[in-house]
């Protein structure tokens, strides 16, 4: 398979792209200037560090405010700086702002303008750093930023690209750093294709072998523990998830095996792919909120309607879900329907206490190889049944506005 032809196919026109950015962008430092703030927007990103790909409308602009302002007022600072173009206010470890423009989505986060990480207050604060750093690689290898950008292309056609709390994938900066660590895309999935958890790569050699040991253990529980090149004593894979992670490595095999330009390519959501015999679909209206929040609200609901049905004997083979404007979730079972009864297992009779207990808590037991069971009605036969009354559980059902099996 020709790489070179896909290269092409995902990169943009960077002119036009720099030249939609750079309106919007001389527009917020008037709006700065106006306000007498000492301050600088800047264009940081995907689109700064040359890693933007065709079909892209984010763009993220970092106002960098000198020092002398309190790090706690940044946010309400450039609120009031942005007042004429209505943004919208968005929580974060600090907020920031989105707003629409020519079909351009524009984040404008407020940092610190500072030259080292020693200087960082915020965690927003190395963003800058971060792209700074990727340029004096692609300096040093002008290749690596189509490399990049086939990684990013790959994991966003495999649904892992994505850093929010609701995805818990790959974020672009982890992918800078994975790129330039393998040296390339397909060094990337060769290497991939390799990984065990936890996965270590400290590219730098700053820990010597023995990250796991002298970082914190916060820090280390994601599958992947990738040392951040500009802050050492942070993982930046820290918010990849295992499912992300398991199935980044499945697609890198499955390319490796079979090269094809649909790893590429970002497949529309269709109901007539996922319905299965045997697959529950729900049509699920989120609630209105922020995207995060709602995201990890579908997320949350998702997950606990999968872990009751398991709960209460249903062997679920696969599940997924998908978010635009409404959600779907789907469970494959391996049967739709289970048998009434099933055996619970007890102590050993020699455990004449907790013996006692258990066969007056069940009426039906027998003992077999010196151990006592139960035979229990179960609640639910049909999971369809079951995640009906799923649905109508508190902790689930009050993350979404409504809910139901089509």
């Amino acid at each position: 398979m020709d790489l070179e032809k896909i290269k092409q196919k995902i990169r943009p026109d960077e002119k036009l792209a720099w030249r939609s950015a750079g309106r919007f962008l001389n527009a917020v430092n008037a709006l700065i200037k106006k306000n007498k703030i000492k301050a600088t927007a800047i264009i940081g990103g995907s689109l700064a560090k040359g890693t933007f790909l065709k079909g892209d409308h984010d763009v993220d602009i970092f106002v960098k405010f000198q020092k002398g302002y309190e790090t706690g007022k940044l946010s309400d600072i450039l609120e009031k700086i942005l007042a004429p173009l209505k943004p919208e206010r968005v929580h974060g470890s600090r907020d920031y702002f989105i707003k629409m423009d020519r079909k351009m989505k524009y984040e404008l986060v407020p940092v610190y303008d500072i030259e080292h990480a020693s200087e960082i207050v915020n965690l927003t604060d190395a963003s800058p750093l971060h792209f700074r750093w990727l340029r004096k690689q692609e300096e040093k290898n002008p290749k690596l930023n189509d490399e990049i950008r086939l990684a990013k292309a790959f994991c966003k056609s495999a649904g892992v690209y994505g850093a929010e709390s609701y995805i818990r994938g790959f974020s672009g900066h982890v992918l800078d750093i994975l790129v330039f660590n393998y040296g390339s895309f397909m060094g990337l999935l060769r290497n991939a294709a390799k990984w065990k958890k936890p996965q270590v790569i400290d590219i730098y050699n700053v820990y010597k072998g023995e990250a796991l040991q002298r970082l914190n253990e916060a820090k280390i529980i994601s599958p992947l523990v990738l040392i951040d090149p500009i802050q050492p004593e942070r993982n930046a894979a820290a918010a990849l998830g295992d499912d992300m992670f398991d199935r980044f490595i499945e697609r890198a095999k499955a390319f490796l095996k079979k090269p094809s330009e649909k790893f590429f390519e970002r497949e529309k959501f269709s109901l007539k792919k996922i319905k299965k015999k045997n697959t529950i679909i729900l049509d699920v209206t989120p609630l209105k909120g922020k995207k995060d929040i709602v995201g990890s609200k579908l997320l949350h609901s998702f997950e606990s309607i999968g872990k009751q049905l398991e709960i209460n004997g249903f062997e679920i083979s696969g599940s997924g879900w998908h978010w635009d404007k409404n959600a779907y979730f789907w469970y494959n079972m391996k049967k739709m329907k289970i048998a009434k009864e099933y055996v619970h297992d007890g102590p050993p009779v020699k455990a004449k206490s907790n013996f006692e207990q258990f066969t007056k808590k069940y009426r039906k037991t027998f003992v077999k190889n010196g151990r006592v069971y139960a035979r229990v009605n179960r609640q639910f036969t049909d999971a369809k049944k079951m995640v009906s009354a799923i649905l109508k559980i508190d902790f689930v059902r009050k993350n979404f506005k409504k809910a139901g099996i089509i």
